[in-house]
């Protein structure tokens, strides 16, 4: 289990911008390139947080 939140971890970390070490990009960078259910989490994770901030924004123009 503690695997797989290190992947989310890594994921959301690399989505933000904030993987600052090379070698972390570089490893990211890697598996992007040769892991495809790597290449899908990182897209799902991506969709959902856009959703998630599309939402967001919605609700703030709904509230009167």
């Amino acid at each position: 289990m503690k695997h797989q939140y290190e992947r989310t971890e890594l994921i959301s970390a690399y989505l933000d911008g904030e993987l600052h070490d090379a070698d972390e990009r570089a490893f990211v960078e890697h598996l992007l390139a040769t892991d495809s259910v790597f290449q899908r989490e990182v897209e799902l994770l991506g969709a959902l947080r856009t959703n998630i901030r599309n939402r967001t924004e919605q609700l703030k123009i709904a509230v009167p």
